[in-house]
Parts: structure tokens; C-alpha cells; sequence
């Protein structure tokens, strides 16, 4: 059976503040690899036009993903453009933005773990011969 754990951190309320940083990192898996955070490589330019792209933070792996992306940055982005991480670091201008993402993303966590224990539980029902 699979199953994640994770620690969620993220900064207090406080009326002054412009930005809040929150921060979801896998602790513990059984029956599901760590990394469960799907990135792009270099899909967004760094804030100074100067500056070298940066990787954006896609969405939560489905099953297909966790057997089609690796589990870190490759040395050839030409491959796949997609990795795979164990944590994910977001900032947000609005508190209530911050706890509405970490409801979708604690969702999609737990819609990842049912798909792969109901994709565990597979019987075959019915065998059919065709000639």
C-alpha cells in the first residue's frame, strides 16, 4: 500500500507582510518514490532579464509521470525538460492564496496515493480466449 508523508511550513499572518513563502517537503513514502513534485527546467526567466532561466514548479505527478520523468535534473534537458523533486517552495502575495494552494496541493497528494493503491488492486475478473 502506498503512502506519503509530508511536512508543510509556511509564515504567519501579519498585516505588513508582502509575500509568504510555504515550503512542502516528502518526509516519509512507502510504496511511492519520494519525489512527487514535477518541475520544468528553465521555464521561466530569472527576475533580472540578465539572468539565467529558472525552473517552474508544474503540478503534483500523476502515476505516468512518477515512470516517465526522472527523479532529478538530468544532464540532458533535450530528453525531458521534466524532473521530479521531493519538495516544493512557493510564494505567494496573499495568505489566503498560500492556504488555498496547500489544500489543492495536499488534494493532488492524496489523489496520487489512491490512484496507486486502486492501480495495486487490479483483478483480472474475466479471461476471454480469441482465435
Amino acid at each position: 500500500m502506498a503512502n506519503l508523508t509530508v511536512n508543510t511550513q509556511r509564515q504567519k499572518e501579519l498585516p505588513l507582510r508582502q509575500s509568504y513563502d510555504m515550503k512542502i517537503e516528502v518526509t516519509s513514502s512507502e510504496g511511492v518514490p519520494r519525489e512527487v513534485f514535477v518541475f520544468r527546467r528553465g521555464a521561466a526567466p530569472a527576475r533580472d532579464k540578465g539572468g539565467p532561466h529558472t525552473d517552474l514548479f508544474v503540478h503534483v505527478a500523476s502515476p505516468n509521470d512518477l515512470e516517465e520523468y526522472p527523479p532529478e535534473v538530468t544532464e540532458n534537458p533535450v530528453a525531458s525538460p521534466f524532473y521530479r523533486t521531493d519538495s516544493v517552495v512557493l510564494r505567494f502575495r496573499s495568505y489566503i492564496a498560500m492556504q488555498e494552494t496547500q489544500g489543492y496541493l495536499i488534494a493532488d497528494l492524496r489523489g496520487l496515493v489512491g490512484a496507486l493503491n486502486a492501480a495495486d488492486n487490479l483483478e483480472i475478473t474475466e479471461e476471454e480466449e480469441i482465435s
